[in-house]
Order: C-alpha cells, then sequence, then structure tokens
C-alpha cells in the first residue's frame, strides 16, 4: 500500500556455500553508501541479515531480501544507443571504484567464469567446436591473446569484481519521459560470480556482452571505455588487455556451450543462445588488435602510443647528425608538395 516497500526475495539453496553468502551480503552493505544502482540489503524483522527455513527434508534454507530497483532488464529494452553505453561504462567503473577496499575470504577461489580462466576453459574445450570457421576465428582470437596479453597478465591490477556484468543483470530506465528518448542505467544486481580477479574484468565482461550483433562492437567498446574512464583511471596493461579480454569471454563461452551440447545433444537451447556471439566472434578477430588498443586507449583520454611522452622527450634530448652538406634550419628552403592532392601532380584517368 502507499509506502510500502517492494523487495525481492532471495532463497538460497541449503548446498550453497554460506560462507560466499555472507560475502554478497557484505559486498551489498560495503556497496550501499557508495553506488547508487545495486541492491540494499533488507534486514529481517529482528534485524539479522538472514533467515533461515527448513523443507519437508529438514534441510535449512537461508533467506534474504534486498530492495526492488526500478527498470527492465537490458536484454528487453530494444535500442541501445552510443548514450546508453557510456552510461553503462560509467555505472560499472562507479562498481569497480566502490569495491576498491573491499574483500572477503570466500572470493578468493577457483571460479569456472572468472575471466582470469578463459584462456584456460578456451584451451580445455576447443575441441568440441565442429564449426570449422568458427574454430579458426578462435584460434586467431587465442593466438592473439597468447601474443599481445599473455605476456602482461601478472601486471594487471587486481581487486574484487563483479563477475557477470550482462544484460540480464542490468536494469535500465528511460532518460525521458518516453524510452524513443534512449535508456540510463538504473541497476545493476546479482553478485553470485563475484571473485577475486582482474580490475579491468567487470570493465571487460561489460563489454564483451555489449558488442553482440553490434554493428560496430569496437564503437561499443569505446564508448564504455569513454564512460567507465570518468569514474576509473585505466592502467596502460588495463587498456593494452581490456579488448582481447571481453573476446576471450565470448570464446570461453562458446567453447563452453559446445562442449554442453556434445553432451546433451537434445538441449536445443544451447545452440540457439550462442548464435549472438557465433555472430559476432567473425567480426572481433577482423578489427586489427593494435587499432582496437589505439582506439580505447583515445576513449579514456589517453595517448595513442603509451611511450608516446617517453619517445617525445628523446627527439627534444637528441642531436641527429647532419645528413645534408648544407644546414635547413639557416638555408632558405621550398617545400615540394607530391601528396596525392599535390597540385604538382597530374594523371591520366585513361
Amino acid at each position: 500500500e502507499g509506502d510500502a516497500q517492494r523487495i525481492v526475495l532471495k532463497i538460497a539453496n541449503a548446498g550453497e556455500d554460506r560462507a560466499f553468502l555472507n560475502a554478497q551480503h557484505a559486498v551489498l552493505q560495503h556497496l550501499a553508501t557508495r553506488v547508487e544502482v545495486t541492491p540494499r540489503v533488507v534486514p529481517t524483522a529482528s534485524g539479522a541479515p538472514f533467515a533461515e527455513l527448513s523443507d519437508s527434508d529438514d534441510r535449512g534454507h537461508l533467506v534474504w531480501a534486498v530492495n526492488h530497483l526500478p527498470g527492465r532488464l537490458l536484454a528487453r529494452a530494444a535500442y541501445h544507443d552510443v548514450a546508453l553505453y557510456e552510461d553503462l561504462g560509467r555505472r560499472t567503473g562507479e562498481i569497480t571504484a566502490g569495491l576498491v577496499g573491499f574483500d572477503h575470504p570466500a572470493v578468493h577461489r577457483d571460479f569456472y567464469w572468472d575471466v582470469a580462466s578463459a584462456r584456460a576453459i578456451v584451451a580445455a574445450h576447443r575441441s568440441a567446436i565442429d564449426d570449422h570457421q568458427l574454430g579458426e576465428t578462435i584460434d586467431r582470437l587465442t593466438a592473439a591473446f597468447d601474443e599481445k596479453v599473455a605476456p602482461i597478465l601478472d601486471r594487471l591490477p587486481r581487486a574484487v569484481v563483479h563477475g557477470d556484468i550482462n544484460d540480464h543483470n542490468i536494469l535500465v530506465e528511460p532518460r525521458g519521459p518516453s524510452p524513443l528518448r534512449g535508456w540510463r542505467v538504473s541497476g545493476i544486481v546479482d553478485f553470485g560470480d563475484m571473485v577475486y580477479s582482474y580490475r579491468v574484468a567487470d570493465l571487460a565482461i561489460a563489454v564483451a556482452y555489449s558488442m553482440l550483433d553490434a554493428d560496430d562492437p569496437l564503437n561499443v567498446a569505446a564508448a564504455m571505455v569513454r564512460g567507465f574512464a570518468e569514474r576509473v583511471r585505466l592502467d596502460d596493461v588495463e587498456l593494452a588487455a581490456v579488448y582481447l579480454l571481453a573476446a576471450m569471454r565470448l570464446c570461453a563461452s562458446v567453447c563452453i556451450a559446445a562442449d554442453q551440447t556434445r553432451r546433451e545433444p537434445e538441449n536445443e537451447y544451447l545452440a540457439v543462445s550462442q548464435q549472438p556471439i557465433r555472430r559476432t566472434l567473425p567480426r572481433l578477430a577482423a578489427i586489427p588488435f593494435g587499432f582496437a588498443e589505439v582506439t580505447l586507449r583515445d576513449a579514456a583520454g589517453r595517448p595513442a602510443v603509451a611511450k608516446r611522452e617517453r619517445v617525445l622527450e628523446f627527439l627534444r634530448r637528441a642531436d641527429p647528425a647532419q645528413v645534408l652538406e648544407l644546414d635547413v634550419r639557416d638555408e632558405p628552403v621550398m617545400i615540394v608538395d607530391l601528396s596525392i592532392d599535390s597540385p604538382l601532380l597530374s594523371g591520366d584517368p585513361r
């Protein structure tokens, strides 16, 4: 009635790790004063974080509640524009910044869906891919990852991350009186995949799922990095890794699904749900990886080349050797334009 608070009731299976449930409760409490888009824990009438219910087999299930956030799932919002992707990047950055200082023993775990495990998952299940073209695409992305990202993984900052910022865990609401004006992020939910991993993992995962079926996936990634960089300064190694980490997340997902399909060939959903990834991976592999890094560095407001300042400083201090017999700094100089637009050049169109 009227001012009654809407809540989401969460019932944990008796087999779930209670230490990890405590970690989920703790992270929401930690973020409550730092982030606007995550749920708040609603205590029981006695003030406890959890209640316990027993089923007919006398197994105890923990019950807890969070407040209801406004909006609909991003997966059900038809129109995605650059402003929405920037806002998602911004909100993801707020969570990354908000998690600074948070830790819990239960999140230091070996977790199948950890981005840090994606390369190993691909290696384990690559043989399940029976589509030759898809397999070649995965191999190309994997080779690029091994060359460009694997050598710098040890330098990536680590932190607790949400672990699964995808369009089914993101809520959006209209930016104005009508959805026709676009959407903004109103909630990011479900910390069930929380893990201690690469700090940039949440951005990489959010980028990965946002690029699915995008006409210009790199433009989507750039918009998200632009928003994220408003809240968190990305290290050079993070900017070098984020694009291929996102691609590796999708490669891992499609390899896992292929392995599950091999085990459950009657499960048609597994094949259907992976189609957007299968369509998107070739687009990601077709983008020059160096160009992707430069684009994302520019989106983050950084020089295109990480060592730019060092090169400029070297050139400022350098004493170049004389090449010509005359010194062009003192002698009269005429510039001859031999570019394609030069009026000094002409060509026979025949």
